[in-house]
């Protein structure tokens, strides 16, 4: 199980090396983006995945061809890997992340926690029982950390079931609070979704909180630093 960061700033210093490894068509809709910062977002994620797959693969990163799952999910189309590779990506203000994992579905997702937000609100109003009163009841000073570790653990779940934001957020609930570990404590359709997933937390830089899920257990997180071309 694999993880690649890699800061905005650098890939905006890369963006054309990194353009030059998508296809016509991801050229295209980065060109569609009316704001240069949600270009450069575009083309780190997809220039770095494409990067990321070349090597796991021994291919050339502009070769490949993603399609969709029936949530719109990413993923690998013509690849014929052996075991079969999964991806995630996820971006926040100034960092962009990579999930890459073999055999086995994986969803991953980051924020910036000094992001604007109405903690209370949201909470309230799209968080299962369990976690809404986790994050009211938390300090002043651990509500936002509360409310971001639960919001990155059900998108990064979510998106490693290939739903997305597509199903109701307080129809599962997960593990919250420093004496519980990362986990998803009910689903209430799926009962065996429990054991089929296993989490962990992200810190990968300042101010910056995310969760990883991946299928199964007994896996190892190997985290680093991306390198860019040139």
């Amino acid at each position: 199980m694999h993880l690649w960061h890699a800061s905005l700033a650098r890939c905006a210093a890369h963006e054309q090396a990194l353009r030059a490894l998508l296809s016509p068509d991801e050229r295209a809709r980065a060109d569609r983006f009316h704001f240069a910062r949600d270009r450069t977002r575009f083309v780190a994620g997809r220039g770095l995945l494409r990067r990321v797959l070349g090597q796991a693969l021994d291919r050339s990163p502009d070769g490949f061809c993603f399609g969709e799952g029936p949530h719109g999910k990413p993923l690998l189309a013509a690849v014929d890997a052996v075991p079969p590779l999964a991806f995630n990506v996820s971006h926040a203000h100034e960092l962009v992340v990579v999930a890459v994992a073999t055999g086995r579905q994986v969803g991953v997702d980051i924020e910036w926690m000094r992001r604007p937000v109405d903690v209370d609100a949201i909470a309230c109003r799209f968080f299962a029982p369990g976690e809404r009163a986790a994050v009211l009841g938390a300090s002043d000073a651990d509500r936002r950390e509360t409310f971001f570790a639960c919001w990155t653990r059900k998108e990064a779940y979510l998106k490693a079931r290939g739903h997305g934001l597509t199903y109701p957020l307080d129809r599962f609930e997960v593990t919250l609070g420093r004496a519980a570990a990362p986990a998803v404590a009910w689903c209430c359709d799926e009962p065996h979704e429990t054991s089929r997933w296993s989490m962990r937390e992200l810190r990968p830089a300042a101010d910056y909180l995310g969760a990883i899920v991946v299928e199964g257990r007994n896996w190892r997180l190997d985290s680093r630093w991306a390198e860019l071309p040139a």
